[in-house]
């Protein structure tokens, strides 16, 4: 269930190349630059707005974060706010964090409250965990919402608070928040082995052998499905799987 541009954060495939040529030649541009003015410009079609934020997040031309975040606080919900707060996210700058943290604290807005969290996500930065963990951990929260921590969570150095959240996530009576909690326990297990000699993350693989592994083993039974997507049970194996590879390389 991991965006596959999130998963791919700072790579651009051979197809998002031709989508982002198309975007520039339909937007009647050249360069990135160009389309942070198309960005504020008001008087644009939804659609050419739209298109300007995919390609300022693709192409992170100086000043697009700043212009964003302009875009985000004064615009409604719907496609032009979702591109924008994608594209915050896929920019990477962490000087975004705290004024979407902040976003975050003041929206009682779902689908606000589901695109902040979803650029909070692929930023990868710690001070985001806190409210993270907060919000996936709120019964009360949207179940899309508290799934995009789950994912944000796995894309931070994990912690022993965020290991149990996402663990004890794996129960959740959503079962969207158990396979995004499984997705988030498979992005920290690519973590702990890409960076295992740190203190910090040695202390964070034992925890993730210890109570990780075993209750993602217990979700192998799990036969519950999101529409359009595997079980429970499919993701759980793939986690496992890769797992084993990764402890025998």
């Amino acid at each position: 269930m991991t965006n596959s541009s999130y998963a791919q954060k700072g790579v651009v495939s051979r197809k998002t190349t031709k989508l982002i040529e198309a975007d520039l030649e339909e937007l009647g541009i050249t360069n990135a630059r160009d389309a942070i003015s198309i960005i504020l410009d008001r008087k644009r079609e939804g659609d050419l707005r739209a298109r300007a934020c995919f390609v300022v997040g693709q192409l992170k031309p100086p000043g697009s974060a700043r212009a964003l975040l302009r875009l985000v606080r004064t615009h409604p919900y719907d496609p032009i706010a979702w591109e924008a707060f994608s594209a915050l996210g896929l920019i990477g700058d962490h000087r975004v964090t705290k004024p979407l943290l902040k976003m975050l604290e003041r929206s009682k807005n779902v689908s606000r409250r589901q695109m902040i969290v979803y650029a909070l996500w692929p930023l990868s930065d710690v001070r985001a965990r806190p409210v993270l963990i907060k919000t996936l951990l709120d019964k009360e929260e949207d179940e899309t919402v508290r799934g995009f921590a789950a994912e944000g969570l796995g894309m931070l150095r994990p912690t022993h608070r965020s290991l149990e959240a996402l663990v004890s996530m794996l129960e959740d009576a959503s079962v969207y928040v158990r396979v995004s909690a499984l997705c988030g326990l498979g992005a920290t297990g690519e973590l702990i082995r890409a960076d295992g000699r740190r203190a910090s993350i040695r202390a964070a693989r034992r925890v993730f052998v210890a109570r990780a592994i075993p209750a993602i083993r217990a979700r192998l039974k799990d036969r519950a499905a999101i529409k359009g997507e595997g079980s429970v049970a499919s993701y759980a194996a793939s986690i496992l799987s890769r797992w084993a590879v990764l402890e025998g390389a």
